[in-house]
């Protein structure tokens, strides 16, 4: 193991003893990761941790020094080659510790290595809030808005939608909503487009091949003084896809994506 092209460190409000026992009690680790029945703390000892009613990841603990260092092998649904992974733990202050993880994948990509850290930010955001006692359950909305600084500017007008909102056709006639994941524009099917006025724009997104598809609602509604704010609640997550962690990675990039596409259209630059 030369190159480090994987690593995500952050702080988490807890004992470092508490965070090994997050990282290896199987009760625990279903918390932040996977349901799992076995312990992840016996060398050699492999364990399926399950993400959804069809996905799993197979692990195999490789050296264990408790509670500074866990390493192990990891893959998912079994197949191609495990990719290795450590986890070091240090105190960072009274009731605090520090986690660094690092993966090294066999054939990284730019695309895979991305993909491969921001799962594992999730992951590990998710674990954080276990430990600080913040409720783990997961969230059914997005919700994030700007307010619209150009006047006369009409985001939603049915001839200005697409000079800043990531939609288009494929050559078959099927509408897509376009979200930015690591490997870029991503193509999600919209099965319903509903436009009211110039004041709201209704979105049924489908993002998974399983489970019924999101909603999303634009809307531009008075604002501070006498500007408009725009925003959207894009809801139906719990429900999108039978993996968690695919949901919790989907709801990440389309956050993302919302965020990006309304702030150019409040600012008008996408004109």
């Amino acid at each position: 193991m030369t190159a480090v092209p994987v690593e995500v460190s952050l702080s988490i409000p807890a004992p470092t003893t508490a965070v090994w026992d997050a990282l290896t009690r199987a009760g625990l680790v279903s918390l932040w990761w996977g349901r799992t029945a076995h312990d992840l703390d016996v060398v050699g000892r492999g364990a399926v941790l399950s993400t959804g009613t069809s996905s799993e990841y197979r692990v195999r603990p490789e050296a264990v020094q408790a509670p500074c260092r866990l390493e192990f092998t990891t893959s998912y649904l079994g197949s191609g080659e495990p990719v290795r992974v450590r986890i070091d733990l240090r105190p960072a202050g009274p009731g605090e510790c520090r986690l660094r993880l690092r993966e090294w994948p066999d054939h990284p990509t730019p695309a895979g290595l991305r993909m491969a850290r921001e799962l594992w930010a999730l992951r590990l955001e998710r674990l954080r809030s276990v430990l600080a006692g913040e409720a783990p359950g997961e969230p059914d909305e997005i919700v994030a808005g700007c307010p619209l600084r150009e006047v006369g500017w009409r985001p939603l007008h049915r001839a200005n939608l697409t000079r800043w909102l990531p939609i288009g056709s494929t050559a078959e006639g099927t509408d897509m909503f376009y979200a930015m994941d690591s490997v870029g524009a991503r193509p999600f099917p919209i099965v319903g487009l509903r436009l009211h006025y110039d004041e709201r724009l209704e979105l049924d997104i489908a993002v998974a091949h399983e489970g019924p598809p999101t909603h999303g609602e634009v809307t531009i509604t008075p604002g501070a003084g006498a500007g408009l704010w725009m925003e959207v609640r894009h809801r139906g997550w719990r429900t999108s896809d039978p993996d968690a962690e695919t949901r919790q990675y989907l709801r990440t990039v389309f956050r993302a994506t919302w965020e990006e596409v309304l702030s150019q259209a409040g600012c008008g630059s996408a004109r």
